[in-house]
Order: C-alpha cells, then structure tokens, then sequence
C-alpha cells in the first residue's frame, strides 16, 4: 500500500518483500551513522568535514525528504553558515522547509541566511 507507493517514488520497483526492506534499511542506517560521525565533528568545531559527512549521508538516501535526510540538510546547512557559505546554507534549509514548513530551526534559519545573502 503505502510504503509500495513511496518506494516507487524512491526509485525502488519490483522487488520482493525482503529486497524491498533492504534497499530501504540498509542505506538508512549508513546514513544515520554518517549523520552521527557529522554531529561529532560539528561539535569539535569541524565544519568542512562536517559538511561532507551530512552530504555523503544525503547522497546515500533514497529519498531527500525523510526524516533522517531533512536533518542531514538542517545540519549541513549549520556547517555553510559556520564556513561562511550562506548560499548553500539558505538552499539546504529551503529544502527541508518545502518538506517540513514548520520546521523551527529551519524557519528561525532563513531569515538569518537570507540576511546574509543579502549582505555579501
């Protein structure tokens, strides 16, 4: 039903059962730890390797607007604002608002970005 439906959209077609759960999981939990390794570095004030991480944890999801992904772009876009990159800062929180509009951070995030696109 449902979860057929949204497989299709992340590009997962005929599979059975097991490979259907696989395709799902399997980058998931790659992902969340590339997120966790990212966290770290980001609290070690680590914000270029931080970047990369979040980004090779987005990569590796099939889908962009998860739960774990929008986090990935919310984190990431911490990093751009951190290395003064407020153009992808602002693009990265954009994409987690299309999905999630009452995102707090997000939400607070934008005005912020904006203003510095604004100012650079």
């Amino acid at each position: 039903g449902d979860l057929h439906a949204e497989l299709k959209r992340c590009g997962v077609g005929k599979l059975g059962q097991r490979q259907k759960l696989s395709s799902v999981v399997a980058p998931y939990w790659t992902s969340l730890a590339l997120k966790e390794q990212g966290n770290a570095l980001y609290r070690a004030s680590q914000f270029e390797e931080a970047a990369a991480r979040y980004s090779a944890a987005i990569e590796g999801m099939p889908c962009g607007y998860t739960e774990l992904a929008l986090a990935c772009y919310s984190n990431r876009a911490a990093c751009l604002q951190q290395m003064r990159e407020p153009e992808g800062a602002l693009q990265d929180t954009l994409h987690v608002l299309r999905y999630d509009p009452a995102n707090p951070k997000a939400v607070a995030r934008r005005k912020v970005y904006e203003q510095a696109v604004r100012d650079t």
